[in-house]
């Protein structure tokens, strides 16, 4: 009889603790303000959202059937399974919400590419374009890339300080898109 009330009393001390902790994890990342992995559930309305609102600067014109939610939903740069889980996505939290994110994937074995980078328009004074574009070149160095390209519009002068800031360099340009390239 002993026995059993001190089990049902670690049991009960279990899921205290175990109840405590959650609730301070929960409460915690409800606050939290920084670079996390994209979660679905979290993350999805308000990427997509922001592609809405960017549109013009996030998605060229030649680019045909792109979707947002495919490319979250499979976290592929191209349509087909052989992509699948091959780009990453980081996700600026303000307070724990969503206010920014970046794709990227690795082209080629050396070669990093970045795809999207996106800040609500509400939030762009604080240095989070910034802080995402940092941790994914410090990401694709880890992985062994050895240089980085990105494209954005001629006419996104603020994108491009960013970039010439953080050591690209043009190597391209046409009228209307600009190719940057980083050496890591």
């Amino acid at each position: 009889k002993n026995l059993y009330k001190k089990l049902r009393f670690v049991i009960f001390v279990f899921l205290v603790i175990g109840a405590i902790g959650f609730s301070y994890y929960y409460y915690s990342m409800s606050h939290y303000t920084g670079i996390v992995e994209y979660k679905k559930s979290r993350d999805k309305v308000a990427i997509v959202e922001l592609f809405n609102k960017n549109w013009y600067w996030l998605v060229s014109e030649y680019t045909k059937n792109f979707s947002p939610d495919y490319m979250l939903d499979h976290r592929a740069h191209d349509k087909g399974p052989e992509y699948y889980g091959q780009v990453s996505i980081k996700v600026m939290l303000q307070d724990g919400r969503p206010v920014g994110f970046i794709s990227y994937y690795k082209k080629k074995f050396y070669e990093g590419f970045i795809w999207f980078l996106a800040v609500d328009q509400a939030v762009r004074n604080k240095k989070y374009g910034q802080q995402l574009l940092q941790y994914t070149l410090d990401d694709l160095a880890k992985q062994g890339v050895k240089y980085v390209r990105l494209i954005t519009r001629t006419t996104n002068y603020p994108a491009q300080a960013i970039y010439k800031k953080f050591g690209f360099r043009e190597f391209g340009r046409d009228d209307k898109f600009v190719d940057f390239e980083k050496v890591l």
